[in-house]
């Protein structure tokens, strides 16, 4: 409405000086595409103990494009009081990170998340998406992309997160907490993670 009003003021003002006002040509959609990133960096906390399969639940599950596979990595935090938990002495909230190299710095506007396809899903909940120009900056010089409190979202669902375009390539998602039920079992799940590049 505002933008219509603006308008209407300008064609007023143009018909009462004679002249024709025509209205701003509208600014073309930028491309946008949905990329994998080329790799796993680093992720705080271990894969859920499969010693039979020691990878199948690592963080690299997250970008084999196989909705099928997940990652379960544990709570990074242990400051609970029960050691017969996985991992020991691990307490609510389950919080750890993952960083992802894109492979280029490339504008960044979004991240999309895939649930695992089995029940219990236990998502992350509330994140922070953060970048850097170089990995040896991670640690100490990210730049806040955005904080969201996701959904719970059901098995093999998707899940997106946007924020104004920023180059970026290395992403963090950090988990503060996840969508964890069990009183055993500290951990969050993630099938597969993409990143919305605008050009």
């Amino acid at each position: 409405m505002e933008h219509c009003d603006i308008q209407q003021r300008r064609a007023r003002a143009g018909v009462l000086a004679g002249t024709k006002v025509f209205d701003p040509k509208p600014e073309p959609p930028r491309a946008e595409n949905w990329i994998t990133p080329a790799q796993v960096l680093s992720a705080s906390g271990e894969p859920y103990p499969c010693p039979e399969d020691p990878g199948r639940y690592a963080a690299e599950k997250t970008i084999d494009k196989d909705p099928r596979t997940f990652c379960c990595l544990l709570d990074d935090t242990r400051g609970g009081s029960d050691e017969s938990t996985i991992p020991p002495n691990a307490a609510a909230p389950v919080t750890g990170h993952i960083l992802y190299d894109l492979g280029r710095e490339i504008p960044v506007a979004g991240a999309r998340i895939t649930a695992k396809p089995t029940d219990g899903v236990y998502n992350p909940k509330d994140v922070v998406f953060s970048s850097a120009s170089a990995a040896a900056e991670i640690a100490a010089d990210r730049e806040n992309l955005v904080s969201a409190s996701l959904p719970p979202i059901r098995s093999g669902a998707r899940h997106t997160v946007r924020w104004e375009p920023k180059p970026a390539r290395y992403i963090v998602l950090e988990v503060l907490s996840s969508y964890e039920s069990q009183r055993t079992n500290f951990n969050f799940q993630l099938a597969e993670i993409e990143f919305l590049i605008v050009k």
